[in-house]
């Protein structure tokens, strides 16, 4: 919980989206935070036995309208989550996310 705090997350506990962790200091972007479960909540997260095998980060690109800068900060904050926990990024495909699928990302998103 503290390394999703530092990094800018806060649990949500709004009934439309709790137990996902939102980016407090830009909610525009709408970078939100999930656990890789059915649910993808991490409504138990502060239970002892909590174990979560890997966290999805993500933004709705109809919600931004900036979707290059959004891109730009989720990069910025996975990196600094890779950093403190210690964590391995993925693509959609579950591929090692490489610098090579970033440029391709990058390349289809632009702020108009």
């Amino acid at each position: 919980i503290q390394s999703f705090r530092n990094a800018g997350f806060e649990l949500d506990a709004n009934a439309e989206s709790a137990g996902y962790f939102l980016y407090r200091d830009l909610p525009e972007a709408k970078l939100t935070l999930a656990d890789m479960t059915f649910s993808g909540s991490f409504a138990d997260i502060r239970k002892d036995n909590f174990k979560s095998a890997a966290v999805m980060c993500y933004f709705d690109t109809r919600g931004c309208s900036k979707p290059r800068g959004c891109y730009e900060l989720m990069l910025k904050k996975i990196d600094e989550l890779v950093r403190n926990l210690d964590l391995k990024v993925y693509d959609k495909d579950l591929q090692l996310l490489t610098l090579q699928h970033v440029q391709y990302i990058r390349n289809k998103l632009h702020d108009d």
